[in-house]
């Protein structure tokens, strides 16, 4: 076993400090990488309504609420809130032309049975008036 000296222990960690710099896989585990200051991640945006309403009602508490994001969260609750509209107009404009292409086909049926006991009628009237 070797006694390594002040010249070695500087080399080796000169030589990890530039494996770091270029990340060429070694010694990359969770304690040897740098971690990075700064502001925090932004948390997730609004989805829906419900999300809307939370972070109006969490920035109204507030003490000093900010105008400028009630604004922006307003805005979007509203856009929100007119694509919930849309969706349902759509549903029913769905429906209402299914139960129109029903309707339609329904009438059809009737018209052919009219039309079939129509030209069943007027064949019997022929064979009485070619038999009478």
């Amino acid at each position: 076993m070797r006694i390594l000296t002040a010249a070695d222990l500087m080399r080796i960690n000169e030589q990890r400090k530039a494996s770091i710099r270029q990340g060429n896989g070694c010694m990359t585990d969770a304690t040897t990488l740098r971690r990075k200051g700064g502001r925090p991640p932004l948390p997730p945006p609004p989805q829906n309504t419900g999300d809307c309403r939370g972070l109006i009602a969490a920035e109204i508490v507030k003490t000093i609420p900010k105008e400028g994001r009630l604004r922006r969260l307003y805005r979007l609750l509203r856009a929100f809130e007119r694509a919930e509209i849309q969706a349902a107009a759509e549903l029913k404009n769905r429906l209402l032309d299914e139960a129109n292409r029903l309707k339609t086909a329904e009438l059809e049926l009737k018209r052919a049975e009219y039309q079939r006991r129509y030209a069943l009628g007027q064949q019997t009237k022929a064979l009485k008036q070619d038999g009478g």
